[in-house]
């Protein structure tokens, strides 16, 4: 029995060893896989900046005026009309009292019911007509409110719609509000990596249509500063290879 008790411990010894060794192995697998996607992302930052210039030229920079209008119909629903309460009426069971026979042998007893029966009654269509009255009201208010919002906003909607219209025109004569205006849009609407402060001052001179455009560039140590990245397996530890300096400047400059 001790003999078996100790070769079942040697296999569960074994197969901890076995899954050890497969756990390490797709550890490193993974792990170089993570260093492999640093590295590609690591080069895709460096040749966004290498080509961004080419890019730039290559990209579509035509406003397309009519993208900047707004054709969109009034988004907020009508309001629907109130459900009102089934109108009570005199004939309904509830108001039909349930006479005995001596409530009809007994006069002031079947008057009575009777009279009852329709005050019940009044008072149950006074409250179907106070409420129906409120909801009726309430109604004619909200889509009155609803008619003039929606008015107010294809006021606005086509106020808009005709001044994206005008500053058209007013580029298309080379006035100078207009074009720095348009060229405004361009350079706000360029891709750019995140980096880039995107800050800038325009002018332009109508006379020799010509545009001075100083825009500002990020700091030189905000540029990426990794080429590669490698897992080092004796160290079990990830090490960043720095892109070399004159690289740096280059793509700089």
């Amino acid at each position: 029995m001790a003999q078996w008790d100790e070769m079942w411990k040697r296999k569960q010894l074994a197969e901890q060893a076995r899954l050890e060794r497969e756990r390490r192995a797709l550890d490193r697998k993974q792990k170089l896989e993570l260093a492999a996607e640093k590295t590609q992302a690591a080069q895709a930052a460096i040749d966004v900046l290498e080509n961004i210039l080419v890019q730039s030229l290559d990209a579509d920079t035509v406003v397309d005026w009519e993208s900047l209008k707004n054709y969109d119909e009034y988004s907020i629903p009508k309001p629907e009309k109130p459900k009102i309460g089934r109108k009570p009426k005199s004939t309904d069971v509830k108001y039909r009292p349930r006479l005995s026979l001596l409530d009809w042998f007994i006069q002031s007893r079947k008057t009575k019911k009777l009279t009852s029966a329709k005050e019940r009654f009044k008072r149950d269509y006074a409250t179907w007509v106070k409420e129906k009255e409120k909801a009726e009201s309430e109604y004619e208010k909200a889509i009155e409110e609803w008619e003039q919002a929606k008015d107010e906003y294809i006021r606005k909607r086509d106020e808009n719609n005709a001044t994206i219209d005008k500053k058209r025109e007013a580029y298309l004569r080379g006035e100078v509000e207009a074009v720095l205006d348009y060229c405004d849009i361009v350079l706000s609407n360029s891709e750019y990596p995140d980096y880039f402060p995107k800050s800038y001052d325009l002018s332009f001179n109508p006379e020799g249509k010509f545009l001075i455009v100083d825009y500002q560039l990020p700091d030189i140590k905000t540029l990426p500063t990794v080429k590669e990245v490698k897992y080092i397996q004796s160290r079990d530890e990830f090490k960043e290879v720095p892109l070399p300096k004159t690289k740096r400047n280059s793509l700089y400059d």
